[in-house]
């Protein structure tokens, strides 16, 4: 990118182009040249500012080893205390101030604040601690998950019940059959529902880490037909008690998990009510 910048400067003639021509070439023709390459990169810092070197030496009539300027042999303050002054601080005081001339104000690149705003938005990994969190007090907890063979409709149903103290209740790891994932999901949080009902737990927690099953069963309902069925069944065991669908991550729920996975290699259900 910078060599093609260079190949082209080193074909022009710098000190026989006004500071208007040497703009005009500069915004319309050098600064198009990295376009393509930035749209894919973004290139450290200091290329952007080796880019503007070759640029500002060839505005300012320093290229291809000139060791000069166009700017004319004067003063441009008056004399310092000491009486001492330059072209050579003059120059940089031209270069420096923000008062420019206004073809050198119009010269500032701006692939440098682009690069600096995508450096800000880039994402910034955070590490957050994930494991399973007892229930409130007198309350019970429920995780739920499944295991799915797309090739055979094979499905594991697997779950387990725990108090706030973190003790089993009951562990279940149920083969089954369905039609998609998502199915053997709303299945296998059906199935921990029911017993909990069934066993007169009126206030527990269910954790599932799908999201989108956990969505359905707190509306009670959803537009997907191959769902919609029991998902309404699920629904109506929750209303007689107090039950919460909650959602948490994979690694919350590595015990359901495993459960589910223990379902798809045996042919009977298991229900575990100890160790």
């Amino acid at each position: 990118m910078v060599n093609s910048i260079v190949k082209k400067l080193n074909g022009w003639h710098g000190k026989l182009l006004s500071y208007g021509g040497k703009v005009i070439l500069i915004k319309n023709v050098l600064q198009a040249i990295p376009t393509y390459s930035l749209s894919a990169m973004c290139p450290p810092k200091a290329t952007f500012k080796l880019i503007e070197k070759h640029l500002a030496n060839f505005f300012l009539g320093y290229y291809r080893d000139q060791k000069k300027h166009d700017l004319p042999d004067q003063a441009f303050w008056d004399l310092t205390d000491n009486g001492k002054y330059s072209n050579k601080t003059a120059l940089h005081l031209f270069r420096d101030t923000k008062e420019k001339d206004q073809f050198l104000t119009k010269l500032t690149l701006p692939w440098v604040n682009s690069c600096d705003n995508m450096m800000k938005l880039q994402h910034i990994p955070k590490a957050i601690s994930v494991c399973w969190n007892k229930p409130k007090h007198g309350a019970i907890k429920v995780n739920t998950d499944r295991s799915f063979i797309h090739g055979n409709g094979k499905a594991g149903l697997g779950g387990v019940v725990r108090n706030d103290q973190g003790d089993l209740i009951m562990a279940f790891s149920i083969p089954s059959k369905c039609s998609n994932n998502n199915m053997a999901k709303a299945q296998a949080a059906m199935f921990g529902i029911d017993w909990c009902v069934q066993n007169r737990f009126s206030d527990f927690t269910i954790e599932l880490d799908a999201m989108l099953v956990m969505n359905m069963l707190k509306e009670g309902d959803t537009n997907n037909y191959r769902l919609k069925k029991i998902i309404k069944d699920t629904s109506h065991i929750m209303n007689q008690a107090n039950i919460s669908p909650v959602h948490c991550f994979r690694e919350a729920n590595e015990v359901a998990d495993s459960l589910a996975k223990l379902a798809t290699t045996n042919s009977e259900a298991k229900v575990y009510l100890s160790f």
